[in-house]
């Protein structure tokens, strides 16, 4: 009777055993997994998953300019999401970042000055300024009276040709770098600079205009580009 009761004594010991094994394997593979990065973690709507079995999201929050990424083991681990989301400005995230606790902080760097000279030389680019160009060269000789200050007179000629303005930003749009990563937001930005700015683009060309006018062009005719080149457009938005 003793050794039956030791008996079951001793499988009652050894299944608890075999129990918290198993727990423990459990614990120690979702340990392992939740540090084992996904291949291609998504981004999507401020959160996603980086570990492969991980149970909480990480959670990513910045301004456009500063990002930060909860809930990583390291800040390298948090680059992919800090990217995307960097991405979304036009911007790519810097290779100067921190980590602390449980969260990565990194930087999103803006275009250089060259990589923007370089997006306005593609030639989808310089074909959409280059129809700006002519329209400003057909306009300034029927809305330039020659008295009013050049900037009200740029303001007229940017109106008339109002339909560039949204070719010339979705040519520049289409190539920035990741230009399919970008935020709705960011390319509506875009496209509003473009217009806002519109009149201080446009005075150059008026300036000039005038000038030939000083040097004995006719004010009837219209100039060519020789007169007035499309590299008077400026480089920026």
């Amino acid at each position: 009777m003793c050794f039956s009761s030791s008996y079951h004594f001793n499988i009652s010991v050894l299944e608890l055993l075999v129990s918290q094994m198993q727990k423990l394997a459990i614990l120690i593979s979702l340990f392992l997994f939740g540090c084992v990065t996904v291949k291609d973690p998504k981004l999507v709507g401020g959160e996603g998953q980086l570990y492969v079995g991980g149970m909480i999201n990480q959670r990513v929050q910045g301004d456009g300019n500063q990002v930060s990424v909860w809930n990583i083991w390291n800040a390298k681990d948090g680059l992919p999401f800090a990217q995307q989301y960097c991405q979304q400005f036009g911007k790519t995230v810097s290779s100067k970042y921190r980590f602390s606790g449980v969260t990565g902080y990194y930087t999103c760097k803006g275009l250089s000055d060259d990589q923007r000279r370089k997006i306005f030389e593609k030639a989808e680019v310089r074909d959409a300024i280059s129809g700006l160009s002519v329209c400003i060269r057909k306009n300034v000789v029927f809305l330039d009276d020659l008295s009013s200050d050049a900037k009200t007179i740029s303001e007229g000629v940017a109106q008339a040709c109002g339909l560039h303005w949204n070719r010339i930003a979705n040519a520049y749009v289409k190539n920035l770098p990741n230009s399919d990563k970008l935020g709705k937001s960011y390319v509506e930005s875009i496209r509003s600079a473009f217009v806002n700015g519109r009149v201080s683009k446009v005075l150059p060309y008026v300036l000039t205009w005038r000038s030939i006018i000083k040097n004995g062009w006719n004010e009837k005719e219209s100039p060519s580009e020789r007169e007035i080149p499309d590299s008077l457009f400026p480089k920026g938005t």
